[in-house]
């Protein structure tokens, strides 16, 4: 961690774990890639937390610690428990600078210095207007996963079209739920600290589904109905049905100047469909006859 730490503002705070691994890094990689591998090698998760002295900010610490929780399942929904959920944009993770490479085969690194006046890395001045850090780059590093025989221009390539995807905001939420497991003693409704649970709000268009963890509460001792949970590690989850209604409606939409060609089409089924129930009626007929043609020949066999 103290590695990984060097030339930030931050330091190693509280760290929880039992025993040794070794980790080799041989590429390029930013601080906060190498914290995560550093948590997901010793099954830890990170917490970044501020000290506070007086009025001034006293240290920036990152903390490692047990993962907490579990994946309970539980569904948060408006109506129920779900009070309110906001959409925010966050630019933590925009850059300006983006630095692409590959590692070869003996150890060799690819980068896109030859063919970019002896630079590995691509700007967009755009987003440095927007977001730049005292007048200087905000960097951030790349390498394609699928491809392993790659040209510099192939990498540039892709790099153009990574940096495109990085210099705008993601999406987080902000969101308050309420512990009616606490309010009414319902104990598979009961929010933990660290659980895992689902989010629902058909009020948004489209309508919001997300996954989210449980990352503290602060719980009332005399009255639950004011127990207030932030939450965290926001995924939002694509409801399938309403990616068919999507790719449905541009089917349409495309089809709009070929309404006689969807009238006929409308026809043909109409008509398959009657020509099936035809079919049906007289197969029907064709048995009952059968059946009563082999009953009226036992019975005058039977004579």
């Amino acid at each position: 961690m103290d590695i990984a730490l060097i030339g930030t503002k931050w330091k190693r705070g509280k760290t929880e774990y039992a025993g040794f691994h070794s980790m080799t890094i041989d590429e390029f990689i930013d601080p906060l890639s190498f914290l995560k591998k550093i948590a997901s090698l010793f099954e830890l998760e990170i917490i970044y937390r501020v000290e506070v002295v007086g009025s001034q900010i006293a240290g920036w610490y990152v903390d490692m610690v047990k993962k907490r929780g579990r994946e309970t399942g539980k569904e948060v929904t408006l109506g129920k428990d779900l009070v309110g959920i906001k959409r925010i944009e966050n630019s933590q993770n925009i850059c300006t600078a983006l630095i692409g490479f590959i590692k070869k085969e003996g150890g060799e690194v690819l980068t896109i210095a030859d063919i970019n006046k002896g630079m590995p890395y691509i700007v967009d001045n755009d987003a440095f207007q927007r977001w730049n850090e005292k007048g200087k780059h905000k960097f951030g590093f790349y390498t394609p996963e699928t491809e392993l025989d790659i040209t510099p221009e192939r990498l540039l390539t892709l790099m153009k079209t990574e940096l495109a995807k990085r210099v705008n905001t993601s999406i987080s939420y902000d969101v308050q739920a309420q512990s009616i497991g606490r309010v009414f003693g319902l104990a598979h409704e009961l929010i933990n600290e660290g659980d895992t649970i689902r989010i629902k709000d058909i009020g948004f268009t489209p309508k919001l589904y997300l996954e989210a963890r449980a990352i503290v509460g602060d719980e009332s001792h005399t009255d639950p109905s004011q127990d207030k949970y932030a939450f965290g590690d926001y995924r939002e989850i694509t409801d399938p049905n309403e990616e068919l209604r999507k790719i449905y409606n541009r089917i349409l939409s495309s089809l709009g100047s070929k309404q006689e060609l969807i009238d006929q089409l409308d026809k043909l089924v109409k008509d398959a469909n009657e020509t099936a129930s035809d079919a049906k009626k007289e197969s029907e007929a064709a048995k009952t006859l059968a059946e009563k043609v082999q009953e009226n020949l036992k019975n005058n066999t039977d004579l």
